[in-house]
Protein backbone atom coordinates (compact mmCIF):
# COMPACT_ATOMS: atom_id res chain seq x y z
CA UNK A 1 0.00 0.00 0.00
CA UNK A 2 1.75 3.29 -1.03
CA UNK A 3 2.04 6.27 1.49
CA UNK A 4 -0.86 8.91 1.71
CA UNK A 5 0.38 12.21 0.23
CA UNK A 6 1.62 14.72 2.79
CA UNK A 7 -0.19 17.47 3.27
CA UNK A 8 0.71 21.01 2.28
CA UNK A 9 -0.55 23.90 4.72
CA UNK A 10 -0.30 27.85 3.34
CA UNK A 11 -0.59 30.56 4.80
CA UNK A 12 -3.29 33.48 3.38
CA UNK A 13 -0.62 35.24 2.56
CA UNK A 14 1.23 32.32 0.87
CA UNK A 15 -1.98 31.16 -1.36
CA UNK A 16 -2.57 34.76 -2.65
CA UNK A 17 0.57 35.02 -3.85
CA UNK A 18 -0.01 31.56 -5.52
CA UNK A 19 -3.22 32.32 -7.26
CA UNK A 20 -2.01 35.31 -9.03
CA UNK A 21 1.33 33.52 -10.32
CA UNK A 22 -0.38 30.84 -11.89
CA UNK A 23 -4.16 29.55 -13.06
CA UNK A 24 -6.44 28.54 -10.82
CA UNK A 25 -7.29 25.24 -12.75
CA UNK A 26 -3.18 24.57 -12.46
CA UNK A 27 -2.63 25.05 -9.41
CA UNK A 28 -5.71 23.24 -7.82
CA UNK A 29 -4.52 20.31 -9.94
CA UNK A 30 -1.37 20.72 -8.09
CA UNK A 31 -2.84 20.19 -4.79
CA UNK A 32 -5.20 17.32 -5.86
CA UNK A 33 -8.30 19.70 -5.31
CA UNK A 34 -11.26 21.38 -8.01
CA UNK A 35 -10.52 24.55 -9.07
CA UNK A 36 -13.92 25.42 -7.70
CA UNK A 37 -12.69 23.94 -4.22
CA UNK A 38 -9.83 26.13 -4.08
CA UNK A 39 -12.18 29.14 -5.81
CA UNK A 40 -14.37 28.84 -2.35
CA UNK A 41 -11.45 28.70 0.09
CA UNK A 42 -10.37 31.65 -1.60
CA UNK A 43 -13.47 33.48 -0.83
CA UNK A 44 -13.39 31.97 2.98
CA UNK A 45 -9.92 33.51 3.51
CA UNK A 46 -11.10 36.55 1.35
CA UNK A 47 -8.21 36.30 -1.13
CA UNK A 48 -9.49 37.85 -3.85
CA UNK A 49 -8.48 35.94 -7.44
CA UNK A 50 -7.99 36.90 -11.22
CA UNK A 51 -11.23 37.82 -12.91
CA UNK A 52 -12.09 36.02 -16.98
CA UNK A 53 -9.43 37.04 -19.66
CA UNK A 54 -6.56 37.98 -16.64
CA UNK A 55 -4.37 34.87 -17.93
CA UNK A 56 -5.50 35.51 -21.75
CA UNK A 57 -3.93 39.40 -20.97
CA UNK A 58 -1.14 38.73 -19.44
CA UNK A 59 -0.12 35.65 -22.32
CA UNK A 60 0.26 38.88 -24.97
CA UNK A 61 2.42 40.96 -22.71
CA UNK A 62 -0.42 43.25 -21.03
CA UNK A 63 -0.02 43.87 -17.44
CA UNK A 64 -3.93 43.50 -15.97
CA UNK A 65 -4.25 44.75 -12.67
CA UNK A 66 -3.88 42.61 -9.34
CA UNK A 67 -5.42 43.68 -6.18
CA UNK A 68 -3.93 43.75 -3.01
CA UNK A 69 -4.50 41.50 -0.12
CA UNK A 70 -7.47 43.13 1.74
CA UNK A 71 -6.56 43.12 5.76
CA UNK A 72 -8.88 41.16 7.81
CA UNK A 73 -10.63 42.17 10.79
CA UNK A 74 -9.18 41.12 14.62
CA UNK A 75 -12.15 38.86 14.30
CA UNK A 76 -11.62 36.33 11.99
CA UNK A 77 -11.57 32.69 12.63
CA UNK A 78 -8.09 31.33 13.01
CA UNK A 79 -9.39 28.72 10.77
CA UNK A 80 -9.52 30.83 7.95
CA UNK A 81 -5.74 31.95 8.48
CA UNK A 82 -4.36 28.82 6.72
CA UNK A 83 -5.30 26.37 4.16
CA UNK A 84 -4.64 23.05 4.20
CA UNK A 85 -4.79 20.77 1.41
CA UNK A 86 -4.37 16.76 1.60
CA UNK A 87 -2.97 16.42 -1.99
CA UNK A 88 -5.51 13.58 -2.35
CA UNK A 89 -7.13 12.98 -6.24
CA UNK A 90 -8.96 15.67 -7.93
CA UNK A 91 -12.21 14.44 -8.51
CA UNK A 92 -13.60 14.60 -12.25
CA UNK A 93 -14.96 18.44 -12.83
CA UNK A 94 -18.98 18.12 -13.10
CA UNK A 95 -21.37 20.33 -14.60
CA UNK A 96 -22.41 21.11 -11.32
CA UNK A 97 -19.36 22.83 -10.78
CA UNK A 98 -18.84 24.56 -13.73
CA UNK A 99 -22.18 25.86 -13.38
CA UNK A 100 -21.13 27.07 -9.53
CA UNK A 101 -17.62 28.16 -11.49
CA UNK A 102 -19.37 30.65 -13.98
CA UNK A 103 -22.90 31.51 -12.42
CA UNK A 104 -24.34 34.65 -11.13
CA UNK A 105 -23.33 33.61 -7.20
CA UNK A 106 -19.82 32.55 -8.54
CA UNK A 107 -19.44 35.95 -10.43
CA UNK A 108 -20.86 37.61 -7.32
CA UNK A 109 -18.59 36.06 -4.65
CA UNK A 110 -15.54 37.14 -6.75
CA UNK A 111 -16.97 40.78 -6.78
CA UNK A 112 -17.33 40.59 -3.17
CA UNK A 113 -13.94 39.36 -2.76
CA UNK A 114 -12.71 42.20 -4.11
CA UNK A 115 -11.09 44.74 -1.75
CA UNK A 116 -12.67 48.02 -3.19
CA UNK A 117 -16.11 46.38 -2.54
CA UNK A 118 -15.40 45.09 0.87
CA UNK A 119 -18.34 46.69 2.91
CA UNK A 120 -17.64 49.05 6.12
CA UNK A 121 -19.90 49.88 8.80
CA UNK A 122 -18.86 53.72 10.24
CA UNK A 123 -18.33 53.53 14.20
CA UNK A 124 -21.01 56.50 14.07
CA UNK A 125 -23.79 57.25 11.72
CA UNK A 126 -23.35 60.04 9.62
CA UNK A 127 -25.28 61.21 6.66
CA UNK A 128 -28.30 58.39 6.71
CA UNK A 129 -30.31 57.49 4.17
CA UNK A 130 -33.91 58.79 4.25
CA UNK A 131 -35.63 55.65 5.79
CA UNK A 132 -32.51 54.91 7.99
CA UNK A 133 -33.08 58.67 9.54
CA UNK A 134 -37.32 57.97 9.66
CA UNK A 135 -36.55 54.79 11.87
CA UNK A 136 -34.02 56.81 13.82
CA UNK A 137 -37.04 59.13 14.84
CA UNK A 138 -39.26 56.82 15.82
CA UNK A 139 -36.87 54.56 17.57
CA UNK A 140 -36.14 57.45 19.90
CA UNK A 141 -39.78 57.69 20.97
CA UNK A 142 -40.62 53.85 21.07
CA UNK A 143 -41.68 52.44 24.24
CA UNK A 144 -39.90 49.12 25.14
CA UNK A 145 -42.30 45.33 25.70
CA UNK A 146 -41.85 43.08 28.00
CA UNK A 147 -38.62 41.58 26.20
CA UNK A 148 -36.86 45.44 26.40
CA UNK A 149 -37.11 45.36 22.71
CA UNK A 150 -38.40 48.84 21.22
CA UNK A 151 -42.01 48.58 19.95
CA UNK A 152 -42.31 51.41 17.45
CA UNK A 153 -46.06 50.39 16.38
CA UNK A 154 -47.80 50.97 13.32
CA UNK A 155 -45.74 53.23 11.43
CA UNK A 156 -43.35 52.32 8.41
CA UNK A 157 -40.05 51.00 9.32
CA UNK A 158 -37.24 48.82 8.66
CA UNK A 159 -37.99 45.72 9.89
CA UNK A 160 -36.36 44.98 13.25
CA UNK A 161 -36.33 43.83 16.51
CA UNK A 162 -33.77 45.08 18.67
CA UNK A 163 -33.46 46.57 22.34
CA UNK A 164 -32.05 50.18 23.22
CA UNK A 165 -28.42 48.90 23.60
CA UNK A 166 -28.52 47.65 19.95
CA UNK A 167 -30.57 49.99 18.00
CA UNK A 168 -27.86 52.15 16.73
CA UNK A 169 -25.74 49.28 15.43
CA UNK A 170 -29.06 48.13 13.91
CA UNK A 171 -29.21 51.87 12.14
CA UNK A 172 -25.05 51.33 11.06
CA UNK A 173 -25.75 48.00 9.50
CA UNK A 174 -28.83 48.82 7.86
CA UNK A 175 -27.14 51.85 6.06
CA UNK A 176 -24.26 50.70 4.91
CA UNK A 177 -26.45 47.72 3.47
CA UNK A 178 -28.61 50.18 2.06
CA UNK A 179 -25.33 51.98 0.02
CA UNK A 180 -23.89 48.69 -0.83
CA UNK A 181 -26.90 47.50 -2.37
CA UNK A 182 -27.34 50.48 -4.21
CA UNK A 183 -23.94 50.59 -5.74
CA UNK A 184 -24.53 46.81 -7.09
CA UNK A 185 -27.69 48.10 -8.92
CA UNK A 186 -30.35 47.34 -6.20
CA UNK A 187 -32.56 48.34 -3.92
CA UNK A 188 -34.25 48.26 -0.17
CA UNK A 189 -37.27 49.44 0.23
CA UNK A 190 -40.16 49.54 3.48
CA UNK A 191 -43.17 48.13 2.07
CA UNK A 192 -46.78 47.94 3.52
CA UNK A 193 -48.50 44.17 3.32
CA UNK A 194 -51.77 43.14 3.97
CA UNK A 195 -52.42 39.67 5.43
CA UNK A 196 -55.22 38.07 6.90
CA UNK A 197 -56.89 41.75 6.96
CA UNK A 198 -53.58 42.86 8.99
CA UNK A 199 -51.58 45.51 7.65
CA UNK A 200 -47.75 46.08 8.45
CA UNK A 201 -44.45 46.93 7.23
CA UNK A 202 -41.72 44.64 5.65
CA UNK A 203 -38.05 45.68 4.08
CA UNK A 204 -38.13 44.02 1.06
CA UNK A 205 -34.62 44.15 -1.07
CA UNK A 206 -34.69 43.66 -4.80
CA UNK A 207 -32.15 41.81 -6.51
CA UNK A 208 -31.80 40.06 -10.02
CA UNK A 209 -35.66 41.29 -10.14
CA UNK A 210 -36.17 38.79 -7.34
CA UNK A 211 -37.75 40.39 -3.70
CA UNK A 212 -36.88 39.30 -0.89
CA UNK A 213 -38.08 40.19 2.95
CA UNK A 214 -34.96 40.74 5.46
CA UNK A 215 -34.95 42.05 8.65
CA UNK A 216 -32.40 42.44 11.80
CA UNK A 217 -33.55 41.27 15.34
CA UNK A 218 -31.46 40.90 18.54
CA UNK A 219 -31.46 37.37 20.62
CA UNK A 220 -33.60 37.71 23.57
CA UNK A 221 -32.64 34.83 26.10
CA UNK A 222 -35.15 34.13 29.62
CA UNK A 223 -34.58 32.15 32.42
CA UNK A 224 -37.55 31.14 35.02
CA UNK A 225 -38.80 33.49 37.45
CA UNK A 226 -38.83 32.08 41.09
CA UNK A 227 -41.63 32.10 42.89
CA UNK A 228 -42.23 35.48 45.55
CA UNK A 229 -43.18 33.54 48.95
CA UNK A 230 -44.50 37.04 49.96
CA UNK A 231 -47.01 37.61 46.89
CA UNK A 232 -50.94 37.54 47.94
CA UNK A 233 -51.66 35.19 45.84
CA UNK A 234 -50.29 32.33 43.89
CA UNK A 235 -49.40 31.97 40.04
CA UNK A 236 -49.87 29.40 37.90
CA UNK A 237 -47.89 27.94 35.19
CA UNK A 238 -44.25 29.01 34.88
CA UNK A 239 -43.48 32.87 34.68
CA UNK A 240 -39.99 34.18 32.62
CA UNK A 241 -37.27 37.54 32.93
CA UNK A 242 -36.47 38.25 29.49
CA UNK A 243 -32.37 39.71 28.92
CA UNK A 244 -31.42 41.38 26.01
CA UNK A 245 -27.90 39.98 24.87
CA UNK A 246 -26.55 42.06 22.33
CA UNK A 247 -26.31 39.89 19.57
CA UNK A 248 -27.47 40.34 16.03
CA UNK A 249 -28.82 38.82 13.13
CA UNK A 250 -29.32 39.63 10.14
CA UNK A 251 -32.09 37.69 7.95
CA UNK A 252 -34.01 37.04 4.93
CA UNK A 253 -37.95 35.15 5.03
CA UNK A 254 -37.53 32.66 2.53
CA UNK A 255 -40.27 30.95 0.85
CA UNK A 256 -39.95 27.03 0.48
CA UNK A 257 -37.02 26.27 -1.99
CA UNK A 258 -36.05 23.09 -3.12
CA UNK A 259 -32.04 24.30 -3.44
CA UNK A 260 -30.43 24.87 -0.06
CA UNK A 261 -29.68 28.82 0.63
CA UNK A 262 -28.04 29.97 3.64
CA UNK A 263 -30.66 32.33 5.42
CA UNK A 264 -29.23 34.30 8.57
CA UNK A 265 -26.05 35.85 9.69
CA UNK A 266 -25.38 36.37 13.59
CA UNK A 267 -23.09 37.88 15.76
CA UNK A 268 -20.72 35.22 16.90
CA UNK A 269 -18.11 34.61 19.69
CA UNK A 270 -15.30 35.78 17.79
CA UNK A 271 -16.76 37.87 14.83
CA UNK A 272 -19.51 41.15 14.56
CA UNK A 273 -22.32 40.69 12.07
CA UNK A 274 -20.49 44.19 10.40
CA UNK A 275 -17.94 41.91 9.24
CA UNK A 276 -20.05 39.19 6.97
CA UNK A 277 -22.61 42.10 5.11
CA UNK A 278 -20.30 40.93 1.65
CA UNK A 279 -21.15 37.28 2.84
CA UNK A 280 -25.28 38.64 2.79
CA UNK A 281 -25.17 40.18 -0.21
CA UNK A 282 -23.79 37.07 -2.17
CA UNK A 283 -26.14 34.80 -0.15
CA UNK A 284 -29.18 37.16 -1.40
CA UNK A 285 -27.96 36.70 -4.94
CA UNK A 286 -28.23 32.88 -4.18
CA UNK A 287 -31.22 33.20 -2.48
CA UNK A 288 -32.95 35.22 -6.05
CA UNK A 289 -31.56 32.16 -8.06
CA UNK A 290 -33.02 29.70 -5.83
CA UNK A 291 -36.44 31.99 -6.10
CA UNK A 292 -36.03 31.86 -9.47
CA UNK A 293 -35.07 28.54 -9.95
CA UNK A 294 -38.45 27.19 -7.79
CA UNK A 295 -40.26 29.84 -9.54
CA UNK A 296 -39.77 28.22 -13.38
CA UNK A 297 -39.87 24.28 -11.71
CA UNK A 298 -43.51 25.43 -10.44
CA UNK A 299 -44.73 27.09 -13.90
CA UNK A 300 -43.06 23.86 -15.98
CA UNK A 301 -45.18 21.75 -13.46
CA UNK A 302 -48.21 24.25 -14.28
CA UNK A 303 -48.06 23.84 -17.80
CA UNK A 304 -47.71 20.14 -17.67
CA UNK A 305 -50.80 19.77 -15.46
CA UNK A 306 -52.56 21.75 -18.02
CA UNK A 307 -51.66 20.48 -20.94
CA UNK A 308 -52.61 17.09 -19.30
CA UNK A 309 -55.80 18.12 -18.20
CA UNK A 310 -56.32 19.13 -22.08
CA UNK A 311 -55.79 15.51 -22.79
CA UNK A 312 -58.05 13.74 -20.79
Amino acid sequence: MGEAPAATTLTREELYELVWTEPMQTLAARFGISDVALKKRCVRMRIPTPHRGYWAKKAVGKSPKRPVLPKLPASVRAADLTAVFTGAPKPPDSAEDEAEATGPVADQERFEALPENHITVPEVLADPHPVVATAVHLLRKSRTDAQHLLVPAGKKILDLSVSIGTADRAMGIYNALISALAARGWSLTVESVTEQERTFYRTMVTVRDERIPIAIEERIERTERQPDPRAKYPTYGKQWDYHTTGKLSLYMTLPYLTTRVRSRWSDGARHRLEDHLNDFIVGLVAAAEAIKQKRLEDEAREREWEARRKRE
